[in-house]
């Protein structure tokens, strides 16, 4: 990772330095495994006295603290985010997305996994961050790999929303049949 991201070298902002209409990322404001940013909290509306690192959008953020909870994105603007995410800006022709991805794979957890240090809040260190191995084929393959990830993702949240529709049409059904059963029995 060290070799094609700027691992562990992102800058850094203090307070006094942001526009109150910053973008300021902390950890809880990005879902566990499904890299869903939850809210966008602009420095105007987050009290926040911390120095942050500074991420441009198109970097990929990666969760150092806790990388079991699996909080990887793609920045889509600018701004800052708690130093327990790492901004990695990927050199040359590099898909962020696939970065993202990969950093993602079960592989790549389970090293990570491995390397953590501390029991209560375990990080991920810098060395073992920038030594990490993840595979790395040309542009084009990388491109096509996020396509199919995406188009796969897309079809298994059409599933998830078919399953909530049939779950709650089979409850109303039961509802309708107990209704007429207790109904029947009451005539």
């Amino acid at each position: 990772m060290g070799e094609i991201t700027d691992y562990g070298s992102s800058p850094k902002a203090e307070p006094k330095d942001l526009k109150d209409n910053t973008w300021v990322l902390d950890l809880e404001d990005i879902e566990k495994s499904s890299s869903k940013v939850l809210c966008k909290i602009r420095f105007n509306e987050r009290n926040s006295l911390s120095t942050k690192s500074v991420f441009k959008s198109g970097d990929v953020l990666y969760s150092k603290l806790r990388p079991y909870l699996d909080k990887v994105i793609v920045a889509d603007e600018d701004g800052v985010c708690t130093t327990e995410i790492l901004p990695l800006k990927c050199y040359c022709d590099i898909n962020p997305y696939y970065i993202m991805y990969t950093l993602k794979r079960s592989d790549f957890l389970k090293y990570v996994n491995s390397v953590t240090k501390g029991m209560k809040m375990p990080r991920l260190g810098t060395k073992e961050g920038q030594i990490a191995l993840i595979p790395l084929p040309p542009l084009s393959e990388q491109k096509r790999i996020v396509e199919e990830i995406e188009r796969q993702l897309a079809k298994t949240k059409e599933l998830k929303q078919h399953i909530i529709a049939n779950k709650a049409a089979t409850e109303e059904l039961l509802k309708a049949l107990l209704h007429g059963a207790f109904e029947g029995e009451n005539k």
